[in-house]
């Protein structure tokens, strides 16, 4: 098991159009690339490490099978918004969602707009 807080880093920042260190990738699964067997499948256990397939696959050893759970949770997310969801008001403009509006959360307004959002939101939670 390898969690790390600097490999959600280096996702965000590939998000925001810079490089991807290998180097710092290697360090980061340091303990599994210098096993005597090394793990043949990596399940991406974070909704950020799927950025990093591509780099993952060149430090990773040859044949590696990646596990990417995105699409286990878009089943599931669409299942809720199709039976638990409220009704919602149809809306011509995709809108992105977030908890607070940050500096931070405005810096991906761009990359959300190459994905389809129009805007960017702060989530009122009703309680």
């Amino acid at each position: 098991l390898v969690g790390s807080a600097e490999m959600v880093e280096l996702a965000e920042a590939k998000l925001h159009g810079e490089d991807v260190s290998l180097d710092a990738l290697k360090r980061i699964l340091r303990p599994w690339l210098r096993m005597k067997e090394p793990p043949d499948t990596v399940v991406l256990g974070c909704t950020h490490f799927p950025l990093l397939q591509e780099e993952l696959l060149q430090v990773l050893p040859e044949g590696t099978r990646l596990v990417d759970s995105g699409a286990a949770i878009a089943r599931r997310t669409a299942w809720l918004l199709e039976h638990e969801a409220p009704d919602a008001k149809s809306a011509d403009a995709n809108i992105a969602f977030c908890m607070a509006m940050t500096p931070e959360a405005e810096q991906l307004l761009p990359v959300l707009q190459r994905y389809g959002f129009e805007t960017l939101e702060k989530l009122a939670v009703l309680g």
